[in-house]
């Protein structure tokens, strides 16, 4: 299945959008794929660097050893016909992730404070918030208190650790699948899919709420 969405404003208007979470063989290749309510993809990321030649020849190597886990995480939003629909950027430090058009243009960004999610419009204006929390649907309000959505984890991803039965077969082999699964980054609740629904008329960057909760820190 291809990717079919050619603008951001089509995340907005599919009534619905879920980022469900593919393992590569590295941690350069994990990526998201985000469908529509009608099971449509719409796009999927891909991992990209913010650096030099020799940043990038860095980047490479952690990513590969897993060992890039708690490091700032940079994906490419590509829809049909491979292109770039956006770019996002996840922040360990200041808890945020920032949306920008291909052109590095600000589309907004979130902030975390505790469980507090915030999300902030192109003009660095709140637009919305909610409270990622329990497992229940996490309601999507404006900062006035108005409804708009909610958002709904999915299941638990796999442990950071290996199982002890691994351990006692092959140590080795353990640590392998622990250094794999770190580099899994799964978000707010570390769950693999990631939902949400929207009861009126939304922004992109809400709209994306799937994906930018399952880069946050």
């Amino acid at each position: 299945m291809s990717p079919t969405a050619r603008a951001l404003e089509e995340f907005a208007t599919c009534r619905g959008v879920t980022a469900v979470f593919h393992a590569g063989s590295t941690g350069g290749e994990h990526h998201w794929k985000l469908f529509g309510q009608d099971g449509s993809q719409l796009a999927r990321t891909v991992r990209v660097h913010n650096g030099g030649k020799i940043a990038q020849l860095w980047w490479r190597a952690v990513t590969l050893t897993g060992m890039d886990a708690k490091n700032d995480i940079h994906v490419e939003l590509i829809g049909a016909d491979g292109r770039a629909l956006a770019r996002a950027s996840s922040s360990y430090m200041k808890e945020s992730v920032t949306l920008s058009d291909p052109a590095g243009r600000p589309l907004g960004h979130t902030k975390r404070d505790k469980k507090l999610v915030t999300v902030y419009g192109p003009e660095g204006v709140a637009v919305a918030e909610f409270t990622c929390e329990g497992k229940d649907p996490w309601p999507v309000r404006t900062p006035s208190g108005d409804d708009i959505g909610e958002v709904l984890a999915g299941a638990p991803g796999p442990s950071l650790s290996a199982p002890l039965w691994q351990w006692a077969l092959d140590t080795q082999w353990a640590l392998n699948t622990t250094t794999y699964r770190q580099a899994m980054h799964l978000g707010l609740r570390r769950v693999n899919r990631y939902s949400f629904t929207p009861t009126s008329p939304v922004l992109p960057i809400v709209a994306l709420l799937p994906l930018l909760c399952g880069l946050s820190y």
